[in-house]
């Protein structure tokens, strides 16, 4: 397939590369739909948000695994992203030593 270099030229992204990556994120939107189901159908006998900030803040100690599968893991692992990223910051400003002690104020 020739591809028109005069589209790249003017910033346009190929017709079929901007159905191709469309077509990606509703598929990523639709798998994060799926593992997220349980929390919208959510009472305050079901969601245990404590359960998933606890298990994301766990990450920060090396173990990935958060062995338990309430809501899957996609979200935990978001979660710990953030508290990785919060963690770094922390260190960086110099109120944290290490991840695990930010972990251990982070849950206080």
């Amino acid at each position: 397939m020739i591809v028109n270099q005069q589209n790249f030229q003017n910033g346009q992204i190929p017709r079929h590369r901007f159905f191709g990556l469309l077509l990606w994120i509703l598929v990523l939107i639709c798998v994060v739909s799926l593992q997220v189901y349980s929390v919208w159908n959510f009472s305050s006998d079901n969601v245990d948000e404590s359960e998933i900030v606890l298990f994301a803040v766990g990450f920060l100690g090396g173990d990935m695994d958060p062995i338990w599968d309430g809501y899957g893991h996609f979200g935990m692992y978001v979660l710990g992203l953030f508290y990785y990223a919060d963690g770094l910051i922390n260190i960086s400003q110099g109120n944290s030593n290490s991840l695990v002690e930010y972990a251990s104020n982070a849950l206080d």
